[in-house]
Formats: C-alpha cells, sequence, structure tokens
C-alpha cells in the first residue's frame, strides 16, 4: 500500500531503504517521486553519454541575503537562472575548444537540486549536475576565475544571484567524494551507479523541505 504525504497527497512515502533494488539513504523518509525522477535524469545522461561524469556540491546565500525583505525573494527564479548561466558557460567553453582544437566532444547539462531549510533563516540548495565524460574530466581548482567546471560553477551562482565572482566563491561549496565517473561499459558500472544513487538519494528525504508553501523543492532536467 502506497504511503501517501500528509500534507502534499501526490507524493508517495518511501521507507524500505531501497529502489528497484537498489540501495539509498535510510537515515529518514524518501519521496519516492523524486527517486523515480532521479532515476530519470541519470538513464538520460547515460544514454546519452555512456561516459558520464557526476558532481556533487552545494549552492548557498550571501549573509547579506539575511535581510528580512529579502527572504522572500529567494524563490526558484536563483536556481533556474544558474542553470541557464552554467549551460551558457559549457556552450561557450566549448565553442573555444573547437576554435582552438578544430573539434571538441559535446556535452549536455543534466541535474537534480533540492531546496533546504534546517534552523538557519536562509534556504540553501543541494545540487548534482551530469556531464560528458569525454568532454570534462572533474572540477580543477576553486579559485573562481579559471578555465574549469568549479570556476564555471562559481561564476555562474555569482551571476545568478548578482554578487562578485570572489564573494560568490564563499556561496559554493564541494564536499568530499563530490565526483563519481560512470562508464556503462566498464565491468563496475553497476556498483558505480549503485554508489552514486545511493549518493544523491539523499536529495529525496522528507524531512527540512517546507511542504505546503507555494515554492518548490525539487527540481530536475526534463530531457
Amino acid at each position: 500500500m502506497n504511503i501517501r504525504h500528509p500534507v502534499n497527497r501526490n507524493l508517495v512515502i518511501n521507507k524500505v531503504g531501497f529502489y528497484k533494488n537498489i540501495p539509498v539513504w535510510n537515515k529518514g523518509d524518501l519521496i519516492q517521486n523524486y527517486l523515480i525522477s532521479i532515476e530519470q535524469v541519470l538513464t538520460q545522461s547515460l544514454n546519452e553519454h555512456p561516459r558520464t561524469l557526476a558532481i556533487r556540491f552545494d549552492l548557498r546565500f550571501p549573509v547579506s541575503f539575511g535581510i528580512i525583505d529579502q527572504i522572500a525573494s529567494l524563490q526558484t527564479s536563483h536556481i533556474s537562472s544558474f542553470f541557464k548561466n552554467l549551460d551558457l558557460e559549457i556552450k561557450r567553453d566549448i565553442k573555444d575548444k573547437i576554435k582552438r582544437n578544430g573539434n571538441a566532444h559535446h556535452s549536455s547539462l543534466r541535474y537534480i537540486w533540492v531546496k533546504e531549510q534546517d534552523s538557519s533563516c536562509m534556504p540553501h540548495y543541494h545540487v548534482a549536475i551530469f556531464l560528458n565524460k569525454d568532454t570534462y574530466y572533474g572540477l580543477g581548482n576553486y579559485q573562481g576565475n579559471g578555465d574549469n567546471m568549479a570556476s564555471r560553477i562559481i561564476r555562474a551562482w555569482a551571476r545568478s544571484i548578482g554578487i562578485e565572482t570572489y564573494d560568490a566563491g564563499k556561496c559554493v561549496e564541494f564536499p568530499d567524494n563530490h565526483t563519481y565517473r560512470l562508464n556503462r561499459n566498464s565491468e563496475n558500472f553497476a556498483e558505480d551507479f549503485e554508489q552514486l544513487f545511493f549518493r544523491v538519494s539523499y536529495f529525496a528525504k522528507v524531512d527540512t523541505k517546507a511542504f505546503g508553501s507555494k515554492d518548490n523543492y525539487f527540481g530536475c532536467s526534463r530531457r
């Protein structure tokens, strides 16, 4: 029997610690609908890019955004703007690679995000992006002004919330084990996929999401 969320009856609760026999985050209830979306994004990425790079990071707002008058403006538009800006960064980089080298691997940008708020007055975002590993191998350094993926992420967030790149570097956090590399043709693929799925299944947890508010607390790319 499906257990529905008490506030949003469209959401189904997962209490079993598995999704299609894949272990998932098990320190609280998960939203089954979100797990389905996570699987779809991973499948879409691997269908286009059999060698997929996944990167996990967090996006936060600067302390100055804690002013009461600004809290109401912290809506989904910021995260939507972030992905548009990051996509532009990636397209610009690939175009530059073609100019320099005559060719370059294409990479689509796919993503999953979740908005959370705990005891802080400010929300934050957990994000995972998925790219072509033949185009990008990892983050590079975290300086914010370099020709690497970490810098592109920082610049995209800076433009999305209207702050300087230097300040945005303090608002983007790359946690331990932030990078996963999947190869559909590898003998370790199933294990690697399960490790990544377990990591991002955390995004589907029920806690720290204000269900019932008008804002969105989970989102992902659609194609």
